[in-house]
């Protein structure tokens, strides 16, 4: 069964995302962030952006697809169509709104949440339907509110 985990509280959610992916990606995991659009360009930027001696190879929707063989992250508005492009992927990290279909493909889904009160709302709605299909949710705090009320 796939892993549930809520990261939230976060004062950016792209900021947050690129930690996260770093130490992932060198454990040789395969991530796969779902996003609008305009949240994946700002997270690439973000890729490319990490320091003046590096950056993060990443597949940006859209791109070549020489690049999805040298990259352990896509970057993804369309869940479907990565399945097909990149079927062995590991960890999904979550930035849509709603419950992704097809996420039970991953051994792993991470929910960001940032400390808009709309974002938490949202995902409250999807930490219910996680609860609800019998997932076991972890849940890592970035401030001491309490996330299940």
């Amino acid at each position: 069964m796939t892993d549930i985990s809520f990261h939230f509280n976060l004062p950016s959610r792209i900021g947050y995302a690129v930690g996260l992916i770093e130490p992932v990606i060198k454990q040789g995991l395969v991530v796969v962030v779902l996003g609008e659009q305009d949240v994946l360009q700002r997270l690439s930027a973000q890729l490319w952006e990490q320091s003046p001696a590096s950056f993060t190879c990443h597949y940006l929707e859209g791109a070549d697809q020489t690049v999805l063989r040298h990259s352990n992250i896509m970057l993804t508005s369309q869940l479907d169509r990565m399945a097909v492009l990149a079927p062995k992927a590991d960890i999904l990290v979550n930035l849509l709104t709603e419950v992704p279909t097809g996420f039970e493909r991953f051994a792993r889904v991470i929910e960001l949440v940032s400390n808009d009160a709309q974002e938490r709302a949202e995902a409250r709605t999807r930490w219910k339907y996680y609860a609800q299909a019998g997932y076991a949710i972890d849940k890592m705090d970035h401030m001491t509110e309490n996330f299940e009320n």
